[in-house]
């Protein structure tokens, strides 16, 4: 199987300058976590994750949890005999190993701590720093024990010197893990830098802030988040701001050549900062370089913050950015939210060019959802928009989305017309990218429509000549596209490892795309594969993921073409009572979508189930109505497919004359739509 490409979705690996100070993990490391995790199902590998769900935001919560080899281990209270090792432990740590450890001392603090081993380890740092000893029964009877973790820990911050309690709570601001260098370099008013470096071994020896890594990159570690949460929440609003606003420019000033790399930790300081422009170009910088990455909860989350910040004129570009992340990942309420947002107020702000793109992707949304006259429509709006403002790029690319929308409900000729028009004004556009761009996307839909019209041959040379310009540009999705349609291709010539190597290969980059929509297709193909190799189990299972995606993407042609793949299963399995319910539920979607092609498979399964039940008059009928639409519509079965269809009806030509098989065939070519819907959902 091939693996997918990992990049990494975290820029700022340069650890020793500081971690972003969060209880969770950070939408991309949740990216990066999910992908992974993804990547593992069937390595022997484990991943052990330590969080604590009462902190963690609904958003941000593990998504890895979802997967199905997951599992969660709750950590309960440390038990009786565990704290009194721990208490030992500790105790020997600090006072050597010949103390004694008195039975008084391990009740008052398992009453205390309630089982918590960091509380634990802290009150017994408590009673380090006050110099008690606990041998001697009149110093525990006079302990007064912190009511709770939070003012334990504050209670030791209290007994610092006034330099080393600011020296933490400059510290926490940065990071959990933070570097010397940075400290007195964001902070200058502790003196010099061996006054620092004493305060800060200080803070190592009492095990609040313990060395991490030695010279010459000397940095610290919090010993637990909580002593960095808690120091970090006894300054103002105000100083945090001023320090959040002092380490974004310290890191701007200190990196500035790779400053790329540091892009979100940037966001980060500068959104608790009070700089307003800083705070919105790095919002901005972060989510479109999320976007970039495929790194989608990050892209959302950074510009659903960067958004309110903005000027008007400003905010159509991150709604539409918004939109194009959210219908990615099949958020299609969202997506469609914010194009017409976005489609409204670049109409008031007079802003034609913002107003095209709004209008192209709000139909091709539509498409998806297999609205077609709606989708038509914003797109032909598209297309005077992209016509008025002389953008012959724009209007090429919305030509080939309506050639889509009619090759999707079997309208060949018209598709054909409409990607003919997009080639031949693709050719006249002068800036070579563009020119490129617009070619491969035309290309793509000529070649689909060959693909379905039985030319496999032109088919192919389409589909590799823009697979091939998809490459050149760099265009991830493009590549994923057109892999998929070679595949199909390859699977209609019968080269089924081909046309599996390729599903593959476009199923592992739409999965890395977090492309939910394209996921659910390509599971559908790859079940194709496997029923055409007779692997009716890994058919199933990929069949039932595919639906599950479809059903909740609402996407109507996905999910009629993946019951009808799941019909065909079943039918080759010989479970034909399994079968007819799978084909109603298509057929009625396909109905309403107008899909001819969708609608004449279909028909042929009806016929194949017929001739299966003992029924071979209807299943001649139907045979006979589904070869007269295909030849309507100039969409010939694929040889292999024939030869499926072929098989399924031998049952029926079998126990019928040829006269017979002959006057039911053309029976069935003189039906009407209706009539053979009639008769196909006929009992």
């Amino acid at each position: 199987m091939l693996q997918p490409k990992l990049k990494s979705k975290v820029r700022c690996t340069d650890l020793d300058i500081g971690e972003v100070t969060k209880v969770v993990l950070d939408p991309l490391s949740h990216d990066l976590l999910e992908v992974i995790g993804r990547v593992i199902a069937d390595l022997p590998v484990l991943i052990a994750l330590a969080y604590r769900p009462p902190h963690i935001d609904k958003s941000l919560a593990p998504r890895v949890s979802q997967l199905f080899h997951f599992t969660e281990i709750p950590l309960t209270d440390l038990p009786a005999g565990e704290i009194k090792e721990l208490v030992s432990y500790k105790l020997g740590q600090i006072y050597g190993e010949q103390v004694k450890l008195p039975q008084a001392l391990i009740e008052k603090i398992s009453r205390r701590a309630e089982g918590n081993p960091f509380y634990i380890e802290e009150l017994l740092n408590y009673l380090h720093d006050r110099n008690i000893d606990p041998q001697q029964p009149e110093a525990l009877e006079q302990i007064d024990l912190p009511s709770s973790l939070h003012s334990l820990i504050l209670s030791r911050i209290d007994q610092l010197s006034e330099n080393q309690k600011t020296l933490l709570k400059v510290a926490s601001v940065i990071g959990r893990l933070f570097r010397a260098a940075m400290v007195w370099g964001v902070y200058d008013q502790f003196g010099d830098r061996e006054g620092v470096k004493t305060d800060l071994d200080t803070l190592s020896a009492l095990d609040l802030t313990p060395m991490d890594t030695p010279e010459p990159h000397l940095a610290y570690l919090f010993k637990h988040i909580l002593t960095q949460e808690v120091a970090y929440e006894t300054l103002s609003f105000a100083t945090r701001a001023m320090l959040h606003d002092q380490i974004g420019q310290y890191i701007e000033n200190t990196y500035r050549e790779v400053l790329d790399q540091y892009v979100d930790l940037l966001a980060y300081h500068f959104v608790f900062s009070e700089n307003l422009p800083k705070k919105r170009e790095y919002l901005l910088r972060a989510g479109e370089a999320a976007q970039a990455d495929y790194s989608n909860t990050a892209a959302i989350s950074y510009y659903r913050q960067v958004l309110p910040l903005l000027p008007d004129d400003q905010k159509i570009g991150v709604m539409l950015k918004l939109g194009q992340v959210h219908e990615l990942v099949g958020e299609w309420k969202e997506a469609e939210d914010f194009y017409r947002q976005a489609e409204a107020l670049a109409g008031q702000q007079h802003d034609s060019p913002s107003r095209a793109q709004t209008q192209q992707a709000l139909g091709w949304l539509l498409r998806k959802q297999g609205k077609y006259a709606d989708g038509e429509a914003w797109l032909v709006q598209a297309r005077d928009s992209y016509t008025q403002l002389g953008d012959n790029s724009g209007v090429s690319h919305v030509l080939a989305d309506i050639g889509e929308i009619h090759r999707l409900q079997g309208k060949y000729t018209e598709a054909h017309e409409y990607y003919e028009e997009s080639l031949n004004l693709a050719a006249n556009i002068a800036e070579p990218r563009k020119r490129k761009k617009a070619r491969a996307h035309a290309l793509k839909g000529a070649g689909t429509v060959a693909t379905w019209q039985g030319d496999y041959a032109t088919a192919r040379e389409l589909n590799t000549e823009s697979l091939a310009l998809r490459r050149e540009l760099g265009d991830t999705p493009g590549v994923a596209t057109l892999l998929n349609n070679l595949g199909i291709i390859a699977r209609f010539q019968r080269d089924l490892a081909a046309a599996r190597q390729m599903n593959e290969e476009s199923l592992t980059l739409f999965r890395e795309m977090g492309d939910r929509w394209a996921v659910g297709m390509l599971l559908n193909n790859q079940a194709c594969v496997a029923s055409d190799q007779k692997d009716y189990a890994e058919a199933r299972l990929l069949l039932n993921e595919s639906l599950m995606i479809r059903r909740q993407l609402g996407d109507k042609a996905g999910l009629a073409l993946s019951l009808n793949t799941l019909a065909d299963v079943v039918l080759d399995e010989g479970e034909y009572s399994d079968a007819r319910p799978l084909l109603d539920e298509s057929l009625a979607i396909n109905r309403e979508l107008g899909d001819q092609t969708a609608i004449a498979y279909l028909i042929e399964d009806y016929a194949g189930l017929a001739a299966a039940e003992g029924r071979p008059e209807k299943a001649l009928q139907l045979a006979g109505f589904a070869a007269a639409l295909r030849m309507m519509i100039g969409a010939p079965l694929p040889p292999s497919e024939q030869a499926r269809v072929d098989r399924m009806l031998a049952p029926a030509r079998e126990v019928l004359s040829e006269a017979a098989v002959t006057t039911l065939w053309e029976t069935g070519r003189s039906l009407v739509l209706e009539q053979a819907l009639e008769l196909a959902f006929s009992a």
